[in-house]
C-alpha cells in the first residue's frame, strides 16, 4: 500500500510540477532567455524517478505512461504559444474598443463591472473574461506591458486545456477498455490538432470545454454513486460550463438522458431522485442563465452577426450543397478553410485539423495530416454506424456518450441553417464531439474479432497521433 501511495504521489506531484512550469515560463524566459527549456528538468527527473522506483519493483504503474504522454503533450503546447504571436490562430480577438475579445476583458478590468452592452463579443457569459482580468490586474502589478499582458492570455487557454486532458484521462479510466486501447484514446485526444489550437485560443473554447469534460466524468460519478455531493458538483460544473459559453447547455441533454435512465431503473427511489434533480435545478440554472437573462432585460436579444456581410453569407446556396454533398474540390485544392466555404462537411473536416486560419506556407504535413484525418474519420463513422445498428449488448456509458455526439451535431446544424455564414461552421463550436466519437471508434475496434482489421485501424490511428505532431512541429 506504501509503495501505491508512493508512486501515486509522485505522478500527483509531477502534474502539479507541469502546470507550475508552464505559468513560469512565460514570466522567466523573458529572463532568461532560450535557458528556459532548464525548467523541465525538474519535472523530467520525477517523471524519471517515478520510472525508476516502478522498474526496480518489477511493476511499472500504468499511471506513469498516460503522465509521460502527457507532458510531451504540455511541452508541444508551451513551445507552441512561446513560438507562435499572439495575434496567430486567433478569432474575434480585436483591440480595444472593438467590443471584441480584448476589449471585452479590458472593460472589466478598468471598470470593475460587466459591460453595459451586449453587442458582438459582449453578448458571451463573463466567466472566461473575468479571469483574464483579473490575471491583468496581477500583470499591471508587476508592471508588464499592455502587449505582454495580452500575450500571456495564452497561458490561461493552455492551463485549461491542460486540466481538461486530466479530465479527459479521469474519464477514459471509467471506460471498460483494455489499458493499450485507453493509452491510445488519451494520445489522440493530447495530440488532436484542435485540442492543440484551443490551448492557444484567447477566447471561452478552452474554457468551456474543460467544463465540458468536468460535467462528464462527474456525471459518470454520479451515475454511480447518485448522492447530494455528487448532485452539487455536477450542478456547479454545468452552471459554470454555461457561465462560460451558452452552447454549454446542450450538456444538459446527456444529464437528462442519465437523470432519466436512474427513475427508469430505481422507480423505488423516485421521491429521492426528484429531490436531487431539484437541488440540481436550483444550483445550474441561475449560475448558468443569469448573464443572458441579465441582458434580456437590459437590452433586448443581440444580433449575433452582421446581416449585411455578405463575403462570408453561405444562405444563397441550397440545403443540399451546404449540408449533403462534400465538396471534394474545395479539400484538394485549399486544404485550409476560405472564406468563400459554403459546404459545411468539408469546411468542418479542415477545421478540424487546421482550424478557421491561414497560413503563409502548406506543405506536405498538411496534405499528409489531411488524407490520414480523412481516413480516421471515415473508419470513425463506420464504428458509430456499426454501434448503433450492429451491436447487440451496448455499454451505457457509450450510450450516454453517443447521446452527447448526436446533441451537438443537431444543434450544430441546426446554428448554421439560423446563422449562415462561413465563420458559423467551424469545428470549435462542436469540438466536444471529438472525445465521443474516439470513444466510440476505440470501443468498437477493441471489440472487433478481425485481427487484422484491428491492426489496420490502430496503424491508421498511429500514423494520425505522428502526422499531427509533425505538422504542429513544422509550423
Amino acid at each position: 500500500m506504501k509503495k501505491k501511495n508512493l508512486i501515486r504521489n509522485l505522478t500527483n506531484i509531477s502534474f502539479i510540477i507541469l502546470i507550475i512550469t508552464q505559468l513560469l515560463l512565460f514570466y522567466i524566459r523573458r529572463i532568461i532567455g532560450d535557458y528556459y527549456v532548464l525548467l523541465y528538468i525538474p519535472y523530467i527527473v520525477f517523471i524519471l524517478l517515478s520510472c525508476l522506483y516502478c522498474y526496480k519493483n518489477k511493476k511499472i504503474d500504468k499511471r506513469i505512461y498516460f503522465y509521460l504522454i502527457l507532458s510531451l503533450a504540455l511541452f508541444i503546447r508551451v513551445i507552441f504559444i512561446i513560438k507562435m504571436p499572439y495575434l496567430n490562430f486567433q478569432t474575434d480577438f480585436g483591440t480595444i474598443g472593438t467590443h471584441e475579445t480584448v476589449d471585452y476583458i479590458y472593460t472589466i478590468f478598468k471598470t470593475n463591472a460587466l459591460p453595459l452592452t451586449n453587442i458582438r463579443q459582449f453578448y458571451h457569459p463573463p466567466l472566461f473574461y473575468f479571469i483574464c482580468a483579473v490575471l491583468t490586474r496581477f500583470n499591471t502589478a508587476l508592471g508588464i506591458s499592455t502587449n505582454t499582458n495580452i500575450e500571456s492570455f495564452k497561458i490561461v487557454s493552455a492551463s485549461l486545456s491542460m486540466l481538461s486532458l486530466y479530465y479527459i484521462y479521469k474519464i477514459i479510466n471509467k471506460i471498460k477498455i483494455n489499458d493499450r486501447s485507453k493509452l491510445l484514446l488519451f494520445c489522440l485526444m493530447c495530440f488532436h490538432p484542435s485540442m492543440i489550437l484551443i490551448s492557444i485560443h484567447i477566447n471561452t473554447d478552452s474554457l468551456v470545454t474543460m467544463f465540458a469534460y468536468m460535467i462528464i466524468y462527474y456525471l459518470i460519478e454520479w451515475n454511480e454513486k447518485p448522492n447530494i455531493k455528487n448532485t452539487i458538483i455536477l450542478a456547479l460544473v454545468t452552471g459554470l460550463c454555461v457561465m462560460s459559453k451558452y452552447n454549454g447547455a446542450l450538456l444538459a441533454v446527456p444529464i437528462l438522458f442519465v437523470f432519466i435512465n436512474k427513475l427508469i431503473k430505481e422507480k423505488s427511489k423516485i421521491k429521492s431522485y426528484f429531490s436531487k434533480y431539484i437541488l440540481f435545478g436550483i444550483i445550474s440554472l441561475p449560475l448558468g442563465l443569469w448573464y443572458e437573462i441579465r441582458n434580456i432585460i437590459l437590452f433586448g436579444r443581440n444580433k449575433l452577426l452582421d446581416p449585411n456581410n455578405m463575403r462570408i453569407y453561405t444562405g444563397n446556396y441550397s440545403i443540399i450543397d451546404r449540408f449533403i454533398k462534400i465538396d471534394i474540390d474545395s479539400l484538394i485544392r485549399t486544404v485550409c478553410v476560405m472564406p468563400i466555404d459554403y459546404n459545411v462537411p468539408s469546411y468542418v473536416i479542415k477545421s478540424s485539423l487546421f482550424g478557421q486560419h491561414n497560413y503563409n506556407v502548406i506543405d506536405i504535413s498538411f496534405r499528409l495530416l489531411l488524407i490520414i484525418g480523412i481516413v480516421c474519420i471515415i473508419i470513425t463513422l463506420i464504428c458509430i454506424f456499426n454501434y448503433i445498428f450492429r451491436r447487440k449488448n451496448k455499454d451505457f456509458i457509450i450510450n450516454m456518450f453517443l447521446v452527447l455526439y448526436f446533441t451537438y451535431i443537431i444543434g450544430f446544424i441546426i446554428y448554421n441553417l439560423y446563422l449562415p455564414y462561413a465563420c458559423t461552421m467551424g469545428f470549435r463550436y462542436i469540438v466536444i464531439t471529438l472525445f465521443p466519437s474516439l470513444v466510440v471508434l476505440i470501443y468498437e475496434t477493441e471489440k472487433c474479432k478481425n485481427k487484422w482489421i484491428k491492426k489496420i485501424i490502430y496503424s491508421c490511428l498511429l500514423l494520425f497521433v505522428m502526422a499531427s505532431i509533425f505538422w504542429i512541429i513544422r509550423l
